[in-house]
């Protein structure tokens, strides 16, 4: 229920400033902070994260809202937590293929 909710809140705050500002008075900015701090894993996190982005556009007041209720540490965190994940991970083979191919299969292939 949070992923869709977090996706229409970044979708409302795209474009109207009118909608930043009334998520923001309704207690949005903190609910949505208090959700990253629920861990960088949960699926909602990109659209937490959009959402916080499209809120704080031309807004001073709402930048100052994210800052206060935690929002940059938590907004760190969740970056912080994909590079090390990123970095885990290991490259794909450069030829794209998904299984690595022997020296002799190799050669065999190049033949034709």
């Amino acid at each position: 229920a949070a992923e869709p909710a977090a996706a229409a809140l970044a979708n409302l705050c795209s474009v109207e400033a009118p909608n930043r500002e009334a998520v923001r008075e309704n207690g949005g900015v903190q609910t949505l902070v208090s959700h990253l701090l629920n861990g960088p894993e949960q699926p909602s996190v990109q659209h937490i994260a959009a959402s916080l982005a499209n809120i704080c556009v031309n807004s001073h007041s709402n930048q100052e809202a994210v800052r206060e209720c935690g929002g940059i540490p938590a907004l760190l965190s969740v970056l912080l937590a994909y590079v090390s994940k990123v970095q885990k991970e290991p490259p794909p083979p450069a030829n794209g293929s998904t299984t690595p191919r022997s020296g002799a299969e190799t050669e065999r292939g190049s033949e034709t």
